[in-house]
C-alpha cells in the first residue's frame, strides 16, 4: 500500500483557504487528493464514495461539525487517518478524543505536513502489517495473535 499514494479528502472552511492548502499538497507526490469540499455533509459522501487513507478536516467547516463529522467516521467507517486544521490551536485538547494523527494550525507549511507524511507513513503501514498478521492466522488456523 505504502508504494501508491495516500489518497486524501481535504474539508476546509472556504474556498480561498481550500485553495491555498491544496497548493501545498499538490508540492508532495504522496498525497493524491481525491476529494475536496467545504461542507460536512458533501465529505461524509465523498469519504462513503472514495474511502480514503487521509482527512483533513478544518474545525469550522460548513454544516456538520468537526466533533459531529469525527464521531460519524469512528462509528461507521474503519476510521482513515485524520488531521485537524484549525487557524488556532484551541481545539487541539479537544481534538485528542478522536486520536488525530496531527493537529495543524493555518497557514500550514509544506515543511509541516511533510512531517507529518512520515508519521502517516508509519502509521499506514502498521496497519498494514497487523491487517496481513490477521489475514496469516485466519487463513492457517492459528488461535493465539502476537502483536508487535
Amino acid at each position: 500500500m505504502l508504494e501508491k499514494k495516500i489518497t486524501t479528502i481535504v474539508v476546509h472552511r472556504n474556498e480561498t483557504e481550500l485553495k491555498k492548502f491544496l497548493e501545498i499538497l499538490e508540492e508532495i507526490p504522496e498525497f493524491l487528493v481525491v476529494g475536496k469540499t467545504i461542507h460536512g455533509e458533501q465529505a461524509l459522501e465523498l469519504i462513503q464514495s472514495q474511502l480514503p487513507h487521509f482527512i483533513f478536516i478544518h474545525v469550522e467547516m460548513k454544516g456538520l461539525s468537526w466533533t459531529e463529522m469525527a464521531g460519524i467516521l469512528n462509528k461507521k467507517y474503519t476510521y482513515p487517518e485524520l488531521a485537524f486544521l484549525a487557524n488556532n490551536d484551541s481545539y487541539a485538547f479537544e481534538s485528542m478524543e478522536f486520536r488525530p494523527l496531527d493537529f495543524i494550525v493555518l497557514p500550514a507549511k509544506k515543511e509541516d505536513i511533510q512531517k507529518m507524511l512520515h508519521r502517516l507513513k508509519v502509521r499506514l503501514k502498521k496497519k498494514e502489517l497487523l491487517r496481513k498478521m490477521d489475514s496469516f492466522a485466519k487463513n492457517n488456523r492459528v488461535h493465539q495473535k502476537r502483536i508487535l
